[in-house]
């Protein structure tokens, strides 16, 4: 048994040996001297030297200084090391200092002067001044045999005001049981330790009169600036869109047919401005209608366009591009088969829709466009440009900085995305509305938020941060309301808004007399309640009016079998086949 308790007790000396061993040579250098002597100026700025003397136990470039700065509170300038070569970068809330010669090696004793100014900004106090220094770093790598601290003040102060904190970071303690003394003046502290275990390091605070520091630096002219700035950038947007963005007063007039001589295409461009692949597409239906094709079911879900006879030649250009394009590989398009060259053609047809929208016939004004821009640029640099700034002037390089780019980017994207949301209000479905809202709007307040901690981190000041936000909201607001229509466009879209409402809110008496005097109406509207979003609404609205199935489509369905919910099925279906080839080509 003694035998048994005697190996055990030799294994855990052994082991107790060989990590203090291993400990003390992690590094394999020792520290036997790292003096610290701080001369303190008025201005609450410290200029600090130190002298570290180390041992190389094996041959090594150098030595790494990590030395700490607080963002807002002081900054790092002026670091140099004498008769040694090093390089200097921010790391995290860190200046690193990398001393010694990638092409040289040393070994034994070697002394290290390290200089540096900490010049610490203005704080918002007006009851009393603040000390804080570390003199020893708790980053430390190895222990430290011996130290002296000095630190010169530029005039007195009730010395039992000073507190000095040793030990690991965040100890409030003075683990080491330093004391200080004082010049017979009292503007010298003297501080003497011995045998710093590693990651212990000394800190020295106390609380001053108030005017104990004179004229530090100060950052209320960026705060002062960021507000100006976050109050002229929305009242700059509101002063633009109330000279130039505001709409002429748009008459929605009663309207039982689109405008004489518009296609789907153009009727979605003129309501929102934007030309989309699914009005495109939609004009299948207005050529059907016209008589130019037929279109046949030949098997189950699959749907082939025929061609009848050529488009008239007084149909607009982007009609015939389109047209051309789906018969360029034959006179028969198969939905699950278009042709080749159909992407390339739909994007010329875009291009012709808005070139014959231009001049005379333009939808927006010149001014309102600018205006519009103008919104998106100052929004950007609130949301991107104006927080790196700010995160940049105060050293921030971390996390903060890399997720304020990325939901700096969100926000922008949610300023489109309104913009995109207020132009399709009126050719968009109602669970597409909801839908947008509730994605832009993440996207709006995950910017709109990191715009705010941003603000709140840099500036301290949830005033500051609340006014960026108003800021933000104010210049999308004006932003999405920027662009202003001609007279001639907001009467078109008046008229257009007019039919979109009688789609919609027609009453079953009044849609018989429409189908009696035209039986082909419900297939004449079609087009473009699907372009408005209103497809579903306008077949229901023909659930007790019978309707014939139309000339034009052939399929798997018996005449008596045929009711309008079938065809929005097929064309749904058929027009959802063009537009899924379209984005796979």
């Amino acid at each position: 048994m003694r035998n048994k308790l005697a190996v055990f007790g030799l294994i855990v000396i052994l082991i107790m040996f060989f990590s203090a061993t291993a400990s003390a040579h992690t590094y394999n250098y020792t520290t036997e001297q790292f003096d610290v002597d701080v001369v303190v100026e008025e201005s609450h700025v410290f200029h600090i030297t130190e002298t570290i003397v180390v041992d190389f136990h094996e041959p090594k470039h150098g030595i790494y200084r990590y030395v700490p700065f607080e963002n807002g509170v002081y900054k790092v300038e002026n670091l140099i090391v004498k008769d040694n070569r090093y390089e200097v970068w921010k790391e995290d809330d860190n200046m690193v200092l990398q001393i010694g010669d990638a092409n040289k090696t040393i070994r034994g004793k070697h002394t290290y002067i390290i200089t540096y100014d900490l010049v610490c900004y203005k704080d918002d106090s007006k009851m009393a001044d603040y000390l804080s220094l570390d003199l020893l770093p708790t980053e430390w790598e190895t222990s430290i045999e011996a130290s002296k601290m000095t630190v010169h003040f530029p005039k007195t102060f009730d010395e039992e005001d000073l507190h000095i904190y040793s030990g690991v970071y965040g100890d409030e303690g003075n683990a080491e049981n330093l004391t200080a003394s004082f010049s017979d003046d009292g503007t010298v502290m003297y501080i003497e330790a011995e045998h710093l275990q590693e990651g212990h390091g000394v800190t020295i605070s106390a609380d001053l009169p108030e005017g104990y520091w004179v004229n530090p630096i100060s950052r209320e002219w960026i705060k002062n600036l960021v507000a100006v700035l976050l109050i002229l950038a929305p009242l700059a947007a509101f002063i633009m869109w109330l000279r130039y963005g505001r709409d002429p007063k748009l008459v929605k007039t009663v309207e039982f047919y689109p405008p004489e001589g518009m296609t789907p295409a153009e009727v979605g461009y003129v309501v929102d401005g934007l030309v989309s692949e699914t009005e495109l597409s939609a004009m299948v239906l207005y050529f059907a209608e016209k008589g130019y094709v037929e279109i046949h079911e030949y098997e189950d879900d699959k749907f082939e366009v025929i061609k009848k006879k050529n488009i008239a030649g007084e149909e607009k250009s982007f009609c015939k591009t389109i047209f051309d394009a789906f018969f360029s590989e034959g006179d028969t398009m198969k939905m699950n088969k278009p042709p080749k060259n159909l992407k390339e053609e739909y994007k010329i047809a875009m291009e012709q829709v808005k070139e014959y929208y231009q001049g005379e016939q333009k939808l927006y004004t010149d001014n309102s466009t600018r205006c519009m821009l103008i919104c998106g640029l100052l929004y950007f640099v609130m949301a991107i440009v104006f927080p790196i700034w700010a995160e940049i002037s105060h050293g921030i390089w971390g996390g903060l900085f890399y997720v304020g780019i990325g939901t700096g980017i969100m926000a922008c994207m949610a300023f489109w995305m309104w913009v995109i949301l207020y132009d399709r209000w009126y050719t968009s479905s109602k669970g597409t509305r909801i839908f947008n809202i509730v994605f832009s709007g993440f996207f709006l307040y995950c910017g709109v938020d990191a715009n705010y901690d941003s603000m709140l981190a840099i500036f301290d000041s949830s005033q500051m941060a609340f006014l960026a936000v108003i800021s933000m909201v104010v210049i999308l607001l004006f932003g999405v309301l920027a662009s202003s229509r001609t007279k001639q466009s907001a009467r078109l879209k008046g008229r257009l808004l007019g039919f979109r409402n009688f789609i919609e809110v027609v009453e079953l008496e009044r849609l018989k007399v429409m189908v009696e005097e035209n039986p082909s109406y419900f297939y004449k509207v079609m087009p473009y309640a699907f372009v408005f979003g209103l497809s579903d609404v306008w077949v229901d609205k023909f659930i007790y009016i019978p309707v014939s199935a139309p000339s034009w489509y052939t399929g798997y369905f018996q005449p008596n079998d045929y009711d309008t919910g079938l065809y929005t099925r097929m064309m749904d279906r058929c027009i959802a086949r063009i537009e899924k080839n379209f984005c796979e080509s």
